[in-house]
């Protein structure tokens, strides 16, 4: 029996240490094949691994856009999951999210599920509060793929109470947990705002300037409006010395370990918006960084992704200077404009939008040279572009700030939250009966 508790844990008198296997029994989902997926109108709701992220389903299954009659589950071998339930993914990144939910009508779900179904003498809202305690992530088979099955939860044991006690911790943690979320929600709507203040800010600066008192002309553009009249319109191909892409062909074949000599090689997660991340980089020898001269990078050019985030583009850094680059679009450093300037303006909502493609806007999957060579770029004066950027990074980096305080107090709450949860279905506290009410 392998308990939740590290070793020497003390638990509650009256409580005992009980396996998953004898809280209730397991059942694993089914294979749920294309043809039969989006029908609507069947006698049973058939889940997925993604409908726990659909509005409606944050604690419960309640809204499922796949539906199957008894017929096709009985064809499927497909077994029905009474109301009660605790459904959890099995396999791969979800699994490792820890997310848990329960059903709230007989149900079918696919075989990236799995549900454990207390038995009458357990409260199945102590027990969702108890699994969702458990990291399944440290649980799971090793490998390329985490995977859990039936015989590596059944002797799972978790501290378990008497009944009357098990209906008063889920009663506390419904109620408290729910004060939590609404304060956690407040903190995403505000992070949201923050983030929509800040694309907004941007897209004033690159376009419209930081001054409201400028005089304004039409730019001729529709989508681009009004521009400040000594502002001028040009193509990206006329402002740069060359716009070319990175190592395209087999680039792993010339990646080796971190270490002397070893050439930085950025990649498309590298690249955010405004910066390189290091983190996870790869590496050239210095023979094949000479071999793909053509891609070599220098501080203060510009690099942005050409598929997953299309567009994305940050500065290259002084650290980087000399290095190379993988499937990204190099744009060379230019007397004409600031790199951050057009860094920013490269982010921006006016540049996104000629990303798209038809009339939607719908972002391409792939942004190539010859797109990024047809960008139209509002420009000021060098000197004005310089003197603009500097005030909104200002600007930016204090916006940077109140988002980075949003952030952390939203983790404040996730973590609080977790925790309350922790002691109470481990008995660390004690939970007078009004508490719950």
């Amino acid at each position: 029996m392998l308990s939740v508790l590290p070793p020497h844990a003390h638990i509650p008198p009256h409580w005992e240490l009980t396996p998953l296997g004898r809280i209730g029994r397991f059942l694993a989902g089914t294979g749920f094949p294309h043809e039969f997926q989006g029908a609507a109108g069947g006698d049973f709701p058939f889940f997925k691994v993604a409908d726990f992220n659909l509005p409606g389903n944050e604690r419960e299954l309640r809204v499922c856009p796949n539906s199957i009659s008894s017929s096709v589950a009985r064809e499927l071998g497909a077994r029905l999951c009474p109301s009660g339930a605790i459904v959890f993914p099995k396999v791969g990144a979800a699994l490792l999210g820890n997310k848990r939910r329960t059903t709230t009508c007989p149900s079918i779900f696919d075989n990236n599920l799995m549900a454990l179904i207390p038995d009458r003498e357990y409260e199945p809202g102590f027990v969702y509060w108890a699994l969702t305690d458990l990291d399944f992530g440290r649980l799971s088979k090793p490998g390329p793929v985490p995977s859990l099955n039936e015989g590596d939860l059944r002797g799972v044991a978790i501290p378990v109470p008497d009944s009357d006690r098990q209906a008063l911790i889920a009663s506390f943690l419904d109620r408290k947990t729910a004060a939590i979320d609404a304060l956690i929600a407040k903190k995403e709507r505000l992070i949201e705002l923050l983030q929509e203040k800040r694309q907004a800010l941007i897209t004033q600066a690159v376009t419209k300037g930081l001054d409201p008192n400028l005089p304004m002309k039409d730019s001729g553009v529709e989508w681009l409006g009004e521009i400040p009249a000594h502002w001028r319109c040009f193509r990206l191909k006329y402002l740069t010395p060359q716009l070319t892409v990175g190592i395209v062909v087999t680039p792993s074949k010339y990646y080796v370990e971190k270490g002397p000599g070893a050439i930085p090689c950025p990649r498309s997660f590298n690249v955010k918006a405004d910066f390189i991340d290091h983190n996870d980089m790869a590496f050239i020898s210095e023979e094949s960084n000479r071999l793909h001269a053509k891609s070599i990078i220098r501080a203060g050019d510009l690099v942005a992704v050409r598929t997953g985030q299309p567009g994305t583009t940050a500065v290259v850094d002084d650290s980087l200077d000399g290095a190379n680059c993988v499937d990204l679009i190099i744009i060379r450093q230019s007397s004409r404009f600031d790199s951050r300037f057009l860094c920013h303006y490269l982010n921006s909502a006016p540049a996104h939008y000629q990303y798209g493609s038809g009339a939607e806007g719908a972002l391409q999957q792939h942004f190539n040279v010859e797109t990024a060579k047809e960008l139209l770029v509002p420009l000021p004066p060098r000197d004005e572009q310089t003197v603009l950027v500097a005030e909104l990074d200002r600007r930016l980096e204090h916006l940077g700030r109140t988002l980075t305080a949003a952030a952390r107090q939203e983790d404040v709450l996730h973590e609080y939250r977790q925790a309350l949860i922790s002691v109470a279905v481990t008995g660390k506290i004690e939970i007078p009966v009004e508490e719950a009410e």
